[in-house]
């Protein structure tokens, strides 16, 4: 039979014993643990509310269309109705929710109240009777459209 040639108490890192190795990981484990669980989620960033957008040309928005790409970053929806680009704040006057653009439907839905809206932003259906903030893109001597933000939030 063999002999350990380290005491059962004793780990080989160092001569320190088992119960120390554990008091230390044991505590680091537990904070390491509600580090990574109590981890803040991403915030993301905020809407830019005022100054002047730059939406490029009049033929990136063709008639009966809504471009969202502008609504993470300034709030806004760019639509078409019928050939004069309006930039739209999805915004329910009622609740205060973001409203959602419906492809399929072609208009703005309320998530909260089902409220519709058509592509300028005109209410349609349900108990909200206030428009969408709505201004026509403005045309710049360079023939590319913008918007002033200023101008839309004062509405």
């Amino acid at each position: 039979m063999f002999k350990a040639a380290v005491p059962s108490d004793r780990c080989v890192v160092r001569g320190t014993s088992r119960k120390k190795l554990w008091a230390m990981a044991v505590p680091g484990a537990v904070i390491a643990f509600f580090l990574f669980a109590c981890q803040q989620p991403e915030k993301k960033p905020e809407v830019i509310t005022t100054g002047l957008v730059d939406l490029g040309p009049a033929s990136n928005y063709h008639a009966g269309t809504a471009d969202t790409r502008f609504l993470e970053r300034y709030g806004i929806v760019v639509t078409n109705d019928s050939g004069t680009p309006v930039v739209v704040r999805p915004i329910c006057a009622k609740d205060g929710a973001v409203v959602n653009w419906d492809q399929k439907k072609g208009e703005f839905v309320c998530p909260k109240d089902d409220s519709t809206f058509d592509l300028l932003g005109r209410p349609l259906h349900g108990p909200s009777k206030v428009p969408l903030r709505a201004l026509p893109a403005e045309r710049g001597i360079d023939g590319e459209l913008r918007i002033d933000l200023a101008k839309l939030n004062a509405l």
